[in-house]
């Protein structure tokens, strides 16, 4: 399994990229995308499946040290807090 962080794209809506995203484990961005939109209680969360309103980036171990997200829920849904 991969990880992905999806997040919004900032475009002056209310999604405007403050959202701190969603974390998921899945096999392929495509498949991220989908279960992030028909799991995350979001009433926007067709977002998620929308490549021009969000992005979706695969996290990959390495890189410097530093907070990559922050937020209690998205940790804990992620399996991490």
């Amino acid at each position: 399994m991969k990880l992905f962080h999806l997040y919004p794209i900032a475009d002056g809506t209310a999604r405007d990229g403050k959202s701190p995203g969603v974390l998921v484990r899945a096999e392929s961005p495509e498949q991220a995308r989908r279960q992030a939109r028909d799991q995350v209680a979001d009433p926007d969360r067709d977002v998620w499946a929308d490549d021009t309103a969000s992005l979706c980036v695969e996290l990959v171990p390495g890189g410097p040290a530093g907070i990559l997200m922050t937020g209690y829920e998205a940790a804990a849904n992620a399996g991490i807090g």
